[in-house]
């Protein structure tokens, strides 16, 4: 009978050691996932991104019902085994930034113990719970820094094989409106329409693009 209760009070301890650790894990994530969303282009950004790792930390308790809060430090030091570490994820692997210019990921750690209920009798008064979770938030890349960076929008028609509706034409970008050298004007308007040959019921031929004569912007 002893052995029996023995057994039982290790399971419930062990069944409220692992609830307490996924529950501790998921906090971690929303915490990660708060402050990757905050990354930016610069390390102005970073105590916005501690602040909401901290603040989605401490709204995601472990075990509700004894109200275990959360409380991350924000390492603004960034040591590397901080609650909240800065960094850079590459090749699977995530490293702790050594430069405030680049950071693409938040990782969010912590540990405690949680108090037993039965294991306390064999002497064991508390049992470790710790989690780690890592979020990424890739930046796009930044264009030069005398370039201009205009968004352009395809549509797939012209990266698939030739029909009748005009798809398969190649997209050509061109640096003049009159088809000068390289480099005569900043940029111009290429037709993404292709050119037709007559024969063939109009199938499209050798994909071509006919340049528009419109002004280079």
């Amino acid at each position: 009978m002893i052995f029996l209760l023995a057994m039982g009070g290790i399971a419930i301890d062990v069944a409220y050691q692992m609830t307490a650790t996924g529950e501790m894990q998921r906090s971690m994530e929303a915490a990660a996932l708060a402050g990757a969303g905050k990354l930016g282009f610069n390390d102005t950004v970073f105590p916005g991104v501690r602040a909401a790792a901290i603040q989605y930390a401490g709204l995601n308790p472990y075990h509700n019902a004894f109200g275990n809060l959360i409380n991350l430090d924000p390492n603004p030091g960034n040591a590397p085994n901080g609650d909240i570490v800065l960094g850079v994820w590459d090749n699977g692997a995530f490293t702790p930034s050594l430069d405030g210019g680049v950071v693409n990921a938040v990782r969010c750690q912590s540990a405690t113990n949680v108090q037993t209920s039965f294991l306390r009798v064999l002497g064991f008064q508390t049992l470790p719970v710790s989690a780690q979770a890592i979020a990424i938030a890739n930046p796009p890349a930044n264009p030069p820094p005398t370039g201009c960076m205009f968004p352009i929008g395809l549509s797939s028609c012209f990266f698939g094989g030739n029909t009748s509706l005009g798809c398969g034409a190649t997209v050509t970008f061109i640096s003049s409106s009159d088809q000068s050298a390289v480099g005569a004007n900043t940029s111009a308007w290429v037709s993404m329409l292709p050119t037709c040959g007559t024969s063939g019921g109009g199938a499209c031929a050798n994909n071509v693009n006919t340049p528009s004569t419109s002004a280079a912007i």
